[in-house]
């Protein structure tokens, strides 16, 4: 077995297992605390990083054998499930759903990174093209730095928009350093071939220290980068209440109606802007209480609506309905709809007439709050909304 003389690569290999061991205990500890899903992914991760750099480290101590490459297949191998995992998590932080064509599109060029490793093995100058391999995530980073731009664009509040802004970096950390690494690599090599007149065949792209012209060291700054922008991507997570924490700015506003078609409480997520919206909802209300009072089985499994532009998901209780209007239903809305509808079944059996006094709608919005996941701030600037907006009414 070769070895024992560990260059400054199988150095930063162990730095990074360390680390690595380190986030994934902090990761599976707050699952365990939380039961956050969208932590998932981001374990999944950071453990495909940590096998990763153990397969490099394998590579560099068993560097002299002719089967030593199988560990630069495994070590980019992991790296890449690593990064496929991180492009679940960015669909999933939203949209609920891991897999996109966006995400699909993005998988297949990161994948690529392994050819160009693989093809930096080959003898020759044709290894010079392993270092092409970093630039296949520019274009996954431009298509998930737009889309979070766009995200960010849409964001109501301030503490959204913070968060969306750390995830951007932790995109650009995770994509965008790398093109730059690479860049760099390229004109080391450059630089190296014209300067010293070395044939490129001596030029090896991962080797202990002692090899050739060794400039390996690249790929343990790329994992560097590529964790920094892991641990910026989980920061909105680890420090918000909600598992998805943009579901928010998805909603425009709840409304309570009683079967006898009378609004009783009407809660605005977001600015309401024109009459002719208001114009719209009253009609939609209008339907739904028609079918509350014309046919309670059916009301029963009513849950959602379209009504022209508006999407109003709908939960149905003895003596009333829930209604919350939303950009687009998802599960997570629906179930944040039932437990609301739950509790305020609580409150509204203890009303005089289904009419709700100031201290229950004080404790009505406390439970907005809790099941829609919002935070204090993001919340107290959401309640600016209720000032002089319009009542809705139903003809």
């Amino acid at each position: 077995m070769a070895l024992l003389d560990f260059g400054l690569n199988a150095i930063l290999n162990l730095v990074l297992i360390v680390i690595e061991c380190i986030i994934l205990m902090g990761f599976l500890y707050i699952f365990y605390q939380r039961r956050n899903i969208a932590l998932k992914p981001l374990i999944w991760s950071i453990f495909l990083y940590f096998l990763s750099n153990v397969s490099s480290l394998f590579f560099f101590i068993f560097f002299d054998y002719s089967w030593s490459a199988i560990f630069v297949f495994l070590a980019n191998g992991f790296m890449v499930g690593g990064i496929i995992f991180l492009l679940f998590y960015l669909e999933m932080f939203e949209r609920e759903e891991p897999y996109s064509k966006r995400s699909t599109i993005s998988i297949i060029l990161v994948m690529l990174t392994v050819v160009f490793e693989i093809i930096g093995l080959l003898p020759g100058e044709i290894a010079l093209l392993g270092a092409f391999g970093q630039i296949t995530y520019i274009i996954p980073g431009i298509i998930y730095v737009n889309y979070i731009n766009k995200i960010q664009k849409s964001a109501r509040v301030k503490s959204q928009k913070r968060k969306v802004r750390t995830v951007k970096i932790g995109v650009y950390m995770l994509f965008i350093a790398p093109l730059i690494i690479g860049i760099i690599l390229i004109g080391v090599l450059i630089i190296v071939i014209i300067t010293a007149g070395i044939d490129p065949s001596e030029i090896v792209i991962d080797a202990p220290a002692e090899e050739s012209v060794n400039i390996g060291t690249i790929d343990p700054l790329i994992m560097f980068s590529q964790l920094i922008g892991l641990f910026l991507l989980s920061l909105p997570i680890l420090f918000s209440q909600s598992t998805f924490f943009m579901q928010s700015r998805k909603l425009s506003r709840l409304i309570i109606i009683t079967d006898a078609g009378i609004p009783i409480y009407d809660f605005k997520f977001a600015p309401i802007n024109g009459k002719d919206n208001e114009l719209l909802l009253s009609g939609a209300l209008t339907a739904i209480r028609s079918v509350m009072h014309e046919a309670t089985g059916a009301s029963k499994e009513l849950e959602a609506i379209i009504f022209g532009d508006l999407h109003i998901i709908t939960e149905v209780r003895e003596g009333f309905a829930v209604n919350l209007l939303v950009e687009k239903s998802s599960a997570l809305l629906k179930d944040s709809l039932r437990l609301f509808a739950d509790d305020f079944q609580t409150i509204y059996g203890k009303t005089d007439n289904g009419v709700l006094e100031a201290n229950l709608q004080e404790k009505a919005q406390i439970m907005i709050r809790k099941n829609f996941h919002l935070e204090k701030k993001e919340f107290e600037e959401i309640l600016t909304y209720q000032k002089d907006s319009p009542q809705v009414t139903i003809s």
